[in-house]
């Protein structure tokens, strides 16, 4: 039987609900400094291992990389952590009120309703969603 994330998040009190989200954006930013901390090379260390200079710059370049990929994903949640939460929530409870959007995550939910805050258009995201939820549910 499929997981009715939407269920679990009506359920949930208010104060419950904004402790989710305290807690996906404490863990986002969290996530993202481990990344920063345990990816970066530390690039004395190169330096004091003799490393060669072509192997320092292939080095940097997939640092580079890497962060640029990190900061991609984590401008997706710039928003998230810019928005007041009683608006994210009020907008993610009303989308789980659709029961078309019950099985999708509640992560997803709340990427979605900071794009619905912004301003911009939400169905095919959330079509998106519900397909995937649909394929992980099976």
């Amino acid at each position: 039987m499929p997981f009715t994330w939407g269920l679990d998040w009506l359920n949930f009190s208010s104060v419950e609900q904004k402790a989710y989200l305290y807690g996906m954006r404490n863990g986002r930013m969290i996530a993202l400094d481990d990344c920063l901390d345990k990816f970066m090379p530390d690039f004395e260390d190169l330096v004091l291992k003799q490393m060669t200079r072509e192997k320092a710059e292939e080095l940097t370049k997939w640092w580079e990389e890497m962060v640029e990929v990190l900061f991609s994903e984590y401008d997706k949640y710039e928003d998230f952590l810019a928005l007041n939460e009683n608006d994210v929530r009020d907008v993610m409870t009303d989308l789980y009120k659709d029961p078309a959007n019950m099985y999708i995550e509640i992560y997803r939910i709340c990427e979605i309703a900071c794009q619905k805050l912004k301003g911009e258009d939400i169905e095919s995201s959330l079509q998106e969603a519900r397909e995937e939820a649909l394929f992980f549910n099976r």
